[in-house]
């Protein structure tokens, strides 16, 4: 979309040459994406400390449970049943004791 902007060339020139522009164009985008960026950053800060966290929730079973009814509908395969296993044992030869 055509669009005619009245841009500080000393500016714009500057920008170009810092961030290896090889046109107004493509520096003015750039510029547009790095502001854009920041706003978003700015945003994202604004919600921290307002989302309220809950010492109670336990991830590893909210992740079991949702498993285990994708299993019940078919959607995943059983998954198989593991034994639990004793600590790995360390085999050392004779000619390194």
């Amino acid at each position: 979309m055509p669009t005619n902007l009245h841009v500080n060339d000393q500016l714009l020139n500057e920008a170009k040459d810092l961030g290896g522009s090889k046109t107004k164009r493509e520096a003015v985008e750039a510029a547009l994406q790095h502001y854009i960026g920041y706003l978003k950053r700015l945003k994202a800060l604004d919600s921290i400390g307002t989302i309220d966290f809950d010492p109670a929730y336990d991830i590893k079973m909210e992740r079991r449970k949702r498993t285990a009814k994708l299993e019940r509908l078919g959607v995943l395969p059983p998954m198989p049943k593991t034994t639990p296993r004793s600590a790995p044992t360390r085999k050392t030869s004779r000619a390194h004791r």
